[in-house]
């Protein structure tokens, strides 16, 4: 599959003040490159991915009882597509500077 009409970043991630855009009904990347932990929730989730400047977005492994685990992404994020109507929560790592682009993010210092 050609995906080369994806995103590509334009601002150098800078790990201690990225944010994260939360993206809404989408089917999340494919994840042959992820860290898994099913016993903590999706803001604990967010501090370990903040923390570890490898993480590229993170969600919660299950989406029942108000959704539950983690889920976090190392490397590329590759296949995701938008489910209106249906899908999870992803929460994508990007510079602070695009927050001036009037997105919704989620920051942890």
């Amino acid at each position: 599959r050609d995906g080369s009409d994806g995103c590509v970043r334009d601002k150098d991630l800078d790990c201690e003040s990225d944010k994260f855009y939360h993206m809404e009904s989408v089917k999340l990347p494919e994840t042959s490159s992820v860290f898994v932990n099913k016993t903590i929730g999706i803001y604990e989730c967010g501090e370990l991915c903040h923390d570890n400047c490898s993480c590229t977005a993170y969600a919660n492994v299950y989406l029942t009882h108000g959704g539950t685990g983690c889920v976090m992404w190392i490397s590329e994020l590759n296949d995701i597509t938008s489910y209106p109507g249906g899908g999870q929560d992803l929460f994508v790592r990007l510079a602070a500077s695009a927050s001036d682009l009037g997105m919704f993010f989620f920051s942890f210092f």
